[in-house]
């Protein structure tokens, strides 16, 4: 994306979504046990949203964030999952980082205003 950027003289902004594994809508029943200092043994907790850690929470994010973009007019490219496209601008998320170029200064500020 960089040697694109740079042959088309577009812009490059980079985010990191700090909160991308925690609060995501989970789809499927998952229980922890009870953290350590409580006092009822044999309980469980039915998680409502996506935990740091939580094994589904990568996918859950990437959910949250297909659907996001999509509502924004953003299309996933075929070939590779981790590219979204607009008009010109391009998205490239790898984990919780997103990489954003295009030749629209206005355009990339208003995704990331919308994000």
């Amino acid at each position: 994306m960089f040697a694109l950027a740079a042959k088309n003289n577009w812009h490059i902004h980079q985010m990191d979504v700090k909160t991308a594994f925690l609060y995501g809508d989970i789809d499927a029943d998952i229980f922890v046990e009870l953290p350590p200092g409580y006092e009822q043994t044999g309980k469980v907790c039915k998680l409502k949203k996506a935990l740091y850690g939580l094994k589904q929470a990568p996918r859950i994010w990437y959910q949250t964030l297909t659907k996001a973009l999509r509502t924004l007019g953003y299309e996933l490219c075929l070939h590779d999952y981790a590219v979204f496209k607009k008009g010109e601008t391009l998205i490239l998320a790898y984990v919780d980082d997103l990489l954003i170029a295009g030749p629209d200064l206005n355009e990339i500020n208003q995704l990331k205003a919308d994000l």
